[in-house]
């Protein structure tokens, strides 16, 4: 029987610098498929990791604004939002606390219920997840 490696069984964040010299992550889940990305570009390797930190502190406790809602409840940052996107889909952002968007999937959901266990994956990854360089 092959030795599990403990981290292949944990979420990774995985980053590397852009062509332009930005810096880009990826939420990889213990099946490594990709969950979440930053959502735009960091213009260094520490506002990256900051980015990251936010996901990992604020992914469990931050609160939703559900902007599906006729009566949206305005929640404090740091916050989830859902919406839905120009194709019916709901999506989700991470906002950290000073309003930067930090994560957000890959796809849209059918379903806001769907979309909620979506988040609740990626709280649920970035708790244990490690963070790596990309070596492509």
């Amino acid at each position: 029987m092959a030795k599990v490696v403990e981290n292949e069984r944990r979420g990774r964040f995985v980053y590397r610098k852009t062509e332009k010299g930005n810096y880009v992550y990826k939420l990889y889940a213990a099946n490594h498929k990709v969950i979440a990305t930053n959502g735009g570009t960091y213009s260094s390797l520490g506002a990256l990791k900051t980015g990251i930190n936010s996901v990992i502190n604020n992914a469990e406790t931050a609160p939703i604004e559900d902007w599906t809602l006729v009566n949206v409840v305005e929640q404090k940052c740091p916050k989830w939002v859902i919406f839905l996107d120009a194709r019916g889909e709901y999506r989700f952002r991470l906002l950290a606390s000073n309003g930067q968007v930090v994560c957000t999937p890959n796809d849209g959901y059918l379903s806001k219920d769907a979309c909620k266990v979506g988040m609740k994956s990626i709280a649920r990854t970035a708790a244990t997840a490690i963070v790596v360089a990309d070596e492509d």
